[in-house]
């Protein structure tokens, strides 16, 4: 718990001095190095301090006996499955392929923060503090290494359908839960001219994948298993409704917005309209969190204009209040008192012996 606080300051240190040097040469160096920093948190944690890991662990080892036959019919997707096979193939040690995911996850956030963020700094933060994004990654794996993929989408190929459709298909293949972006192709489409019309476009999706998300996710039985988690996913829609209007007062969805902006906007949209779905379905917390990796672009883009800014300034102090609170509740529980350095568990592991 204490080096991710220390993490926290130290990025808005660094956030300080960019601000101050005010020079994109030194703000860059600033940026490397607080990926540097917060890559060290992430890639060199003991994966036994946290939940789920040790049976990944496990799976890893057992794909070293296992020809490529043998991925379809291990219990993970065959795209984590393959993963596995090809580094335990090279070199068999676990660490290995948690240094591999967490750079891929790692860099994957900070190279589209910096080139799509219009506020880098703050867009780390958000990752750093809210709780389904950073923390959570540190060991739901597999989601989080499909959100490369998601992203890459996003703002790479945003202009290819092709191509988004094959990182989706990607991202499927490491966690089935990416299967919520496959409609995306479609509702990217639809464009949003007014108020009214986006209701009510929302309102008919809504009931129609009410009607069928439960027959989809009885098609695939790897996902029932979150279905079992209890909670009625409120809090997203929380964060995501606020966020969504004011950027509509702001004009945003209106305007003849391009490119990235626009791919943003509309994962914004669509994520609402996935939060009002999730709500009182079990596990449908996992499919919002795809889209709470929006926050950190589209929280930085209500400061572009001058248009609302006490609105705007007040809602990210409401979230950060918000995440401030999450976090002291997960700092209560197991799960941040047991995090440690994988080396700290290998000397512990040689006192012992």
């Amino acid at each position: 718990m204490q080096f991710y606080i220390i993490q926290i300051l130290f990025i808005v240190f660094l956030a300080f001095c960019s601000k101050m040097a005010k020079n994109k040469g030194i703000t860059r160096i600033l940026f490397v190095v607080s990926f540097l920093f917060v890559l060290i948190g992430h890639a060199f944690r003991d994966p036994y301090s946290f939940p789920d890991n040790e049976r990944y662990i496990e799976t890893f080892y057992y794909c070293k006996d296992c020809s490529l036959n043998d991925l379809l019919f291990l219990p993970r997707e065959l795209g984590f499955n393959l993963l596995n096979f090809v580094v335990v193939k090279i070199y068999p040690w676990h660490e290995i392929l948690y240094w591999i995911m967490s750079f891929l996850v790692v860099y994957t956030f900070f190279k589209y923060t910096w080139k799509c963020s219009y506020m880098p700094f703050l867009s780390v933060l958000i990752f750093l503090c809210y709780h389904t994004l950073y923390y959570q990654s540190l060991f739901v794996l597999r989601q989080h290494l499909a959100q490369c993929f998601i992203f890459i989408a996003l703002f790479k190929y945003n202009k290819s359908s092709i191509k988004m459709l094959c990182c989706f298909i990607i991202a499927f293949l490491l966690h089935s839960s990416a299967i919520i972006f496959f409609p995306y192709l479609w509702f990217r489409k639809i464009k949003i001219k007014n108020f009214f019309k986006t209701i009510v476009i929302i309102f008919f999706l809504v009931i129609l994948f009410n009607y069928f998300v439960e027959k989809v996710i009885a098609l695939f039985p790897r996902f029932q298993q979150y279905t079992e988690v209890e909670g009625n996913n409120i809090l997203p829609l929380l964060i995501v409704l606020p966020l969504f209007c004011i950027h509509l007062l702001k004009g945003n969805y209106t305007q003849k917005l391009q490119g990235v902006d626009l791919e943003i906007l509309t994962c914004l949209l669509y994520g609402l309209f996935v939060s009002i779905i999730i709500i009182g379905l079990p596990g449908g917390g996992r499919l919002s969190n795809y889209f709470m990796y929006m926050l950190p672009f589209a929280v930085p883009m209500l400061f572009k204009g001058k248009r609302y800014r006490i609105a705007s300034g007040a809602y990210l102090m409401s979230i950060f209040m918000v995440m401030i609170y999450l976090q002291y509740q997960l700092a209560s529980s197991d799960f941040f008192s047991e995090y440690d350095f994988y080396w700290n568990n290998q000397l512990n592991l040689n006192i012992n012996e």
